[in-house]
């Protein structure tokens, strides 16, 4: 079977590299994987709102939660700077805000969410961040936050059901089981109906 993809069809959007992935996952990972595109939430919190948004949040019974910043076109790092940039067909532009650091908020905003789901204890996840680069290899981290592990570039693109599988395993924490009800607890939380 093919992966859920939530919204099904794929909701229009201006980003060639997520519709690429969007497809890539679609015909290459299985239907134990349920998969939200382009997610965005307001959580009410003691610090007042937290605001989010996920390019993907990928979700397996067994592998757990990732969320997945997409970045297209060519992405650099100046170690100089700290900054990154991207270079598409309307020419090269700065980041606001580093890729990896993005999604790894985005991810520990969806946990904020699901703490607060019932039965959290019971089947809380293995979770993780991710970064893909479907336009642009990424071999060596860009500095200690950016590990190429956790990155899809292009040349995963053909075996992203591999590919996907062993970054949330560089996330796994031993003895966790997710299982339907934890699947069923991020669609709730994430306000879909799978």
């Amino acid at each position: 079977g093919v992966a859920r993809m939530v919204p099904f069809p794929m909701l229009p959007t201006d980003s060639a590299a997520e519709r690429r992935l969007y497809e890539g996952f679609l015909e290459q990972l299985d239907d134990a994987f349920v998969i939200y595109h382009s997610v965005d939430w307001v959580v009410g919190g003691r610090a007042g709102p937290d605001e989010g948004e996920a390019d993907f949040v990928i979700t397996h019974p067994e592998l757990g939660l990732l969320a997945l910043e997409v970045k297209g076109g060519r992405v650099a790092y100046d170690p100089g700077t700290r900054r990154w940039t991207q270079t598409g067909h309307s020419g090269t532009h700065g980041l606001d805000e580093d890729p990896f650091h993005q999604s790894k908020d985005a991810m520990r905003s969806v946990v904020r969410i699901l703490e607060g789901q019932p039965g959290w204890d019971r089947w809380k996840p293995s979770y993780g961040f991710g970064v893909a680069f479907p336009d642009g290899r990424y071999e060596t981290a860009a500095h200690p936050g950016a590990p190429a592990e956790i990155v899809i570039d292009r040349n995963a693109l053909a075996r992203l059901a591999e590919r996907v599988a062993e970054v949330m395993r560089t996330w796994a924490r031993g003895g966790r089981r997710f299982g339907e009800e934890g699947m069923e607890a991020v669609s709730k939380a994430l306000g879909f109906s799978v």
